[in-house]
Parts: structure tokens; sequence; C-alpha cells
């Protein structure tokens, strides 16, 4: 009997030093948060850059210790009542639930209901760095696209019946516009994709239209971008092909920067607005659907906490797949180009100004 007593003593110590252990390892973190968020407040401050958006999160609040000290009779009166407690509650769960699927649920539509509300908690906003990126002609004239999804599945969704004509249309815009790059942001692919092969033919149809290429992977097809690099011929496209790391920013710069072109004043982000230099990214490897506002708090965490973004750089990200902008913060993100899509196609021109000290960014569009 004695030793069986020392045993159960044994266990009881060890759950309460595990503990114990716990609360002070979530202390600690919560101290090296708090160190690193004042860090960053005087890099910002010496950088001059922004404070970071208040989003109305509350962070979690540690139990006193005081609290986690109660008597042995307190914890079995509690569990008791709990037990109780818990018997009744699933009885009148499973009434509810019944009457819940008769009513139907409230959830958005569109939207899955694990996705439907952003995790802010969990954005890698501190992910990724910034890749300069210059095209071999010294100057930038290029086209924008984004969330191509060749190969999806789905024919009543960015149809695999449609790349043919979603190809040509790219071919004849790149024609019109007068494009010397084209900058793809991500998600040329769907998840499943056909074999290497059929890869390589589309990236090759794209070369073929004699642009410069610059590429950077999407949630789709982050490993498959990579793959590229391996799969394409290197002396044939060296110099023309470009494939960033997918969770990276691309950053693109004037030629001869001068910050006395760029337009602070003009409001209207469609028309041309000049810029000392644009940022691009995917997802910043966030792969999180999202709707209405969301799309406002995903890309103003994401650029407002990183210390190399600039007051006046245009930050553009693809994922949405919605086509909006927000004038006052520099900043948005494009509409995928599929002649598929339900809705406007989108693209960007990137150019120079005549001197080339500052860029001009513009959004055009078309109904397929």
């Amino acid at each position: 009997m004695g030793n069986k007593n020392r045993s159960g003593k044994k266990k009881k110590q060890k759950k309460k030093n595990k503990k114990k252990n716990k609360i002070e390892k979530e202390e600690q973190e919560q101290e090296q948060e708090q160190e690193k968020e004042k860090e960053q407040e005087k890099e910002n401050n010496t950088l001059g850059l922004p404070p970071p958006p208040n989003l109305g999160i509350k962070k979690k609040e540690l139990p006193k210790k005081s609290a986690m000290k109660k008597t042995r009779k307190t914890k079995n009166i509690n569990k008791n009542m709990n037990k109780s407690k818990s018997k009744s509650k699933s009885k009148s769960k499973s009434k509810s639930k019944s009457k819940s699927k008769t009513k139907g649920s409230k959830v958005r539509k569109g939207v899955d209901k694990e996705t439907s509300e952003l995790p802010m908690l969990r954005l890698r906003c501190n992910s990724g760095k910034l890749v300069p990126i210059k095209p071999s002609s010294g100057r930038w004239n290029a086209m924008v696209i984004t969330d191509c999804h060749f190969n999806n599945t789905n024919e009543s969704w960015f149809a695999p019946r449609l790349i043919p004509d979603t190809m040509n249309k790219l071919g004849e815009l790149i024609k019109s516009e007068g494009v010397e790059q084209l900058i793809t942001l991500g998600d040329i692919f769907h998840s499943k994709c056909k074999s290497d092969e059929y890869m390589v033919q589309i990236v090759e149809e794209m070369a073929g239209f004699g642009c410069e290429m610059f590429m950077i992977g999407g949630n789709h097809d982050r490993g498959k971008t990579s793959r590229l690099v391996e799969l394409l011929p290197k002396k044939k496209y060296e110099k023309q092909i470009h494939i960033i790391a997918s969770d990276y920013f691309m950053g693109c710069f004037p030629s001869q920067p001068n910050e006395d072109e760029v337009d602070v004043k003009s409001q209207n982000l469609i028309s041309e607005r000049t810029y000392p230099r644009v940022v691009f990214a995917h997802d910043a490897g966030n792969n999180y659907k999202l709707a209405g506002q969301e799309v406002v708090m995903f890309l103003r965490a994401i650029r407002y906490w990183h210390k190399w973004f600039q007051i006046n750089d245009l930050f553009v990200t693809g994922h949405t797949h919605t086509n909006r902008w927000f004038d006052s913060e520099n900043m948005g993100s494009l509409g995928p180009f599929h002649m598929g899509h339900f809705g406007k196609v989108t693209y960007g021109i990137l150019k120079e100004t005549e001197s080339g000290g500052a860029l001009k960014w513009n959004v055009k569009g078309f109904y397929p």
C-alpha cells in the first residue's frame, strides 16, 4: 500500500510541474514578443516608417499563479459539477444540430467555413526577402499577370478548354502594348498538373512571345516553379526566364532613381501614377482564402510589418482573385488572367518615365 501511495504522489507532482513549466514558457514567450515589438518600433522610427496598424487583436492573457493554486477538495467538487453539466449540454447540442440542418447555415456564399475569417495572429508578416530584379534592356516596359490556374480540372471555373484562348489573348496584348518583359505573380499552374512536360510546354509558349520573363511561385505552384529551374534547358532560357523563390518579394527599381518625379498627390491608381519603386508578391507564404474587408487587412499587415518598405512604394499582389486598390496606402491586388474567369480579366502595365527616374503603373482589363 505504501508503494502505491508514493507512486500516486509522484504522478501528481509531475502533473503540477508540467503545468508550472507551461506557464513559465508562456510568460517567457510573451516577454520575448514585447521585446521584439519594442525593437521594431525603434527601427521604424529611425527609418521614418508608419506604425503598424491596430487590427483589433487582443493578446492572450495568461492565468494568474494564484488561480492555479487550488485545493484538492475544490478540484473534486468542480469535476463532479462539470460531469453533470456535460451530460445536459450533450443532449441540448444534439437537438440544436438537428434544427440547424433544417434551417440552413448563415456562412457567406463562396467562402469556406474554416477559412472565412482571416487568422491574423498566424500571418507570416516577417517572412520573405526583397529581391531586386532588373531587365536586361535597362528600362522597364513590362506586363504583369497573375493566377492563370492552367490545368484546372473544374470545367466551370478556369476551364482547361479555354487555355488556348487565354494564351492567344496574352500574345495579342503583348504585341498591342509593345511590352518587353512579362512578370507573373504566381499560380500560373493549378495544384494538380498533368506532367513536367506540360509545365515546360506552357512556359516555353509564353517565352515564345519574345518577352523577358520574371516568375514567382504562388500557393498552388510553389514547388512547380522551383522545379522549372531544373526542367527548362539552361543554355536556351538562361537570360530570358528568371525564377524567384516562392515566398520572396520582387522589387522593381527605375534605371535612374529621382524622388522629384514621384507623384504623391494623385489618388487614382487606375490611371497612370509614378512611384519610386514597385514591390510584387503572391501571398508572402500565407495560404488563406480572402473575402471583403479581409483583403485590406491582409495587404496592410504584410506591408507595414516589413522594414524595407518605404512610404511611397507601390505594393502589388496576386492570390486574392479580386481587382482591388487602396489609393491612400499605395497597395492593391490584381485579378486572375484567364478567359474562364467570372468577371473582368485584369493585367498591369509597368513602365519607366522618359527620364528613367520613376515608374508608372497602370491597371487595364477586359471582359471575356
